[in-house]
C-alpha cells in the first residue's frame, strides 16, 4: 500500500465475501512488526474500530517517499493484486504523479559562475507571398529569420499572434482573417499554409507570428498575402465558316426531242448555309460535258440542244454561300428521240420527212401536167 501512488488502507477482520468476522490481533503489535520487517522501517497508522459489534483493525499507509522493499522486492497494488515493480518505474510514476521536475528547480548560481554568456536574441524579417485566385499558398516565414552565431531557431516554436497574444509571445497554430482566408502552421517544419476564402481576391492584412531560438529567446515579424483577381473567361471561339452543301439525291432524267428534263431532291445537309441554286450538266458517252441548265432553287431543269438517238447521263451540283458542293451520282443513260405530232420544242420536221413530203408534191404536179394538150409551133 505504501508503494502504491496515493497510499492505501487495509482492514483486518473482514472476509473475502465482505462478512465481518473480527480479529484478535493487537493494533500496536502489528504496527511494530511492520516496522521491524520492512526496510526504511515503514511506520503505519494502526487503530481499532468496532462495526456492528465486531472488532476490526485498520492499517493506514501514506505514500512512501522511497520504495519500500519486503524480501528485497518492491510491490504495489493494482486493483486487488500485489504486483512486483522495478525501482525506475516506481520513481517515474511517483514523480509524474506529483508533477515534480527536479531539473526545473532554479539554480542559485548565475551564468557567470559557469563561464557562459547569454547569446543575442534572434531577429525576424517580415514576409510576403502572392498566389493565383483560389490557390493555396505555402510560406516559409523563418527562412529569412536569423539567430545568433552558433544558435539555431526552434522551428517547432512558430506560432501566430491573435486576440489575447502579445508579440513575440504568440500561442496560436492558426489564424483566420474574416472573409479573406486562414493561415495554418505546420510545427513539424515551420511552414505556413494560407487558404483563401471562396471568391476572395486582393490583399490580406499582415498577420504577426513569433518564433524562439533554442534558448527560448523570442522574436516576431509579420506575413502579408496577396491573392490575384480571377482571370476573365476566354472569348468564345469564332463560328465556323459555312461549308459547301452536300450532293443532291434521287437524280433522274426524262428524255425528250433533242432534250431531257432532269429532276432531283435537295442534299441531306446544306452545311449551315441555305442553298441558292442548282446546276445540271449533260454528259455524252465519253463523259464530256455537252450542255447544262441552272435553277435558283427549283428541283427540275430541262436541257435542250441534245442529239436524238444519242445516250446522255446527267449530274446535279448544289450551291450555297460557300460555293458549289460535290456533283451528284450520274443518272442512268437517257436517249432523246422524236415524239409524235409537232415537237414541243418548236423545231421543224426531221429532214427525211421533208424529203418525203417534197417528193409527194412533185408527183402530184407531174400528173396534172400530163392531162393537158400540148401545141407545138415551129418554122421552116
Amino acid at each position: 500500500m505504501a508503494n502504491t501512488p496515493g497510499g492505501g488502507a487495509l482492514i483486518l477482520g473482514v472476509a473475502d465475501d465482505a462478512r465481518l468476522i473480527g480479529t484478535n490481533l493487537a493494533a500496536e503489535w502489528l504496527r511494530h512488526r511492520i516496522y521491524e520487517l520492512t526496510d526504511h522501517h515503514l511506520t503505519v497508522d494502526a487503530y481499532e474500530v468496532t462495526v456492528a459489534g465486531v472488532r476490526l483493525v485498520v492499517l493506514r499507509m501514506v505514500e512512501a517517499v522511497e520504495p519500500i522493499r519486503y524480501g528485497n522486492k518492491i510491490r504495489w497494488r493494482v486493483d486487488d493484486h500485489c504486483v512486483e515493480v522495478d525501482a525506475a518505474t516506481w520513481h517515474d510514476r511517483r514523480l509524474h504523479r506529483i508533477g515534480f521536475d527536479w531539473s526545473a528547480l532554479a539554480s542559485s548560481h548565475p551564468m557567470s559562475d559557469v563561464g557562459a554568456t547569454v547569446p543575442p536574441a534572434p531577429t525576424a524579417v517580415n514576409d510576403s507571398s502572392s498566389g493565383a485566385f483560389g490557390a493555396t499558398q505555402l510560406i516559409h516565414p523563418i527562412s529569412n529569420d536569423t539567430a545568433a552565431a552558433g544558435v539555431s531557431l526552434d522551428a517547432t516554436s512558430l506560432r501566430f499572434c491573435t486576440a489575447g497574444d502579445s508579440a513575440p509571445h504568440c500561442t496560436r497554430t492558426s489564424a483566420t482573417v474574416d472573409g479573406k482566408g486562414t493561415f495554418t502552421v505546420d510545427t513539424s517544419n515551420a511552414t505556413v499554409t494560407f487558404r483563401p476564402a471562396d471568391g476572395f481576391s486582393g490583399s490580406v492584412s499582415p498577420v504577426a507570428y513569433g518564433v524562439t531560438d533554442q534558448f527560448g529567446q523570442a522574436t516576431s515579424a509579420t506575413i502579408a498575402v496577396t491573392v490575384t483577381a480571377r482571370d476573365a473567361p476566354p472569348p468564345p471561339p469564332p463560328a465556323a465558316p459555312p461549308a459547301a452543301p452536300g450532293a443532291p439525291t434521287n437524280v433522274s432524267a426524262t428524255p425528250g426531242d433533242h432534250s431531257a428534263t432532269v429532276s432531283w431532291q435537295p442534299p441531306v445537309s446544306d452545311s449551315g448555309a441555305p442553298i441558292t441554286g442548282y446546276t445540271v450538266t449533260a454528259h455524252d458517252s465519253t463523259g464530256a460535258a455537252v450542255g447544262s441548265c441552272t435553277t435558283s432553287g427549283a428541283l427540275t431543269c430541262a436541257i435542250s440542244g441534245l442529239t436524238n438517238k444519242a445516250a446522255y447521263t446527267f449530274t446535279v451540283v448544289a450551291t450555297n454561300g460557300a460555293g458549289g458542293g460535290p456533283a451528284s451520282v450520274k443518272t442512268a443513260p437517257a436517249t432523246p428521240t422524236l415524239g409524235r405530232g409537232l415537237p414541243v420544242t418548236g423545231r421543224s420536221f426531221d429532214g427525211l420527212l421533208w424529203l418525203a413530203l417534197a417528193s409527194l408534191i412533185l408527183g402530184v404536179a407531174c400528173l396534172r401536167l400530163a392531162r393537158r394538150p400540148i401545141t407545138a409551133v415551129w418554122r421552116p
